[in-house]
């Protein structure tokens, strides 16, 4: 139907559509209402929401599934819990503060990051021109890598975790010269509209 032929349209997923390669295992599930979001423990900073109830993974935060964090984030904060567990008494209150304050440290940046990113690419799926007021998300940053190769030395440490989102300050202005001269980062495949017409659907 639409949805194969709109399928078959994007570089990326056409190899997934050929039923020489793949077979489905199930109908077509489409994913909608997915937000990124991100949560303290309890209703506020500190304030426990039960004592010994603890949120880790996807309790605390919900990304893209794009770019595969979950178990990076998850597991190292089940690492900080049990660590600040690991007392014959422990004071749950305490270690419900230890959990937030580590999760404003090492997750939330992640979040933010994310919902950058993501209203980038609808900014682009939309055909907007890009809102250089803004800051700079990363993938756009890692395709000017490919015009500037002195930009890997930020978005290289990001990608393989090694870095916090904070080390793509350091190519924003570097990257806003780029796309103020012009550049614009390349995309393969189909239009929105094009898409829209393969499906056989009206864009609302």
């Amino acid at each position: 139907g639409g949805l194969q032929r709109a399928a078959e349209a994007i570089p990326n997923l056409a190899p997934w559509c050929d039923p020489g390669r793949f077979e489905p295992a199930a109908g077509t599930n489409v994913i909608a209402n997915f937000p990124n979001t991100y949560r303290l423990q309890g209703p506020a900073a500190g304030t426990p929401p039960a004592d010994g109830l603890f949120f880790v993974g996807d309790a605390v935060a919900t990304l893209n599934p794009e770019n595969g964090l979950y178990l990076s984030l998850a597991l190292p904060h089940v690492e900080h819990l049990m660590a600040a567990l690991d007392e014959s008494q422990p004071d749950f209150g305490r270690v419900s503060a230890s959990m937030d304050a580590w999760a404003e440290e090492r997750i939330r940046p992640w979040y933010v990051d994310h919902v950058l990113q993501d209203e980038w690419t609808l900014r682009r799926f939309a055909g907007e021109e890009p809102d250089l007021d803004r800051r700079i998300p990363p993938d756009v940053i890692a395709a000017a890598a490919m015009v500037d190769p002195s930009l890997l030395a930020f978005i290289g440490p990001y990608r393989a975790l090694l870095a916090e989102p904070d080390i793509l300050d350091g190519a924003q202005q570097r990257v806003r010269e780029l796309l103020l001269s012009g550049w614009r980062p390349p995309s393969t495949g189909p239009s929105v509209e094009q898409l829209v017409a393969l499906a056989g659907v009206s864009r609302r």
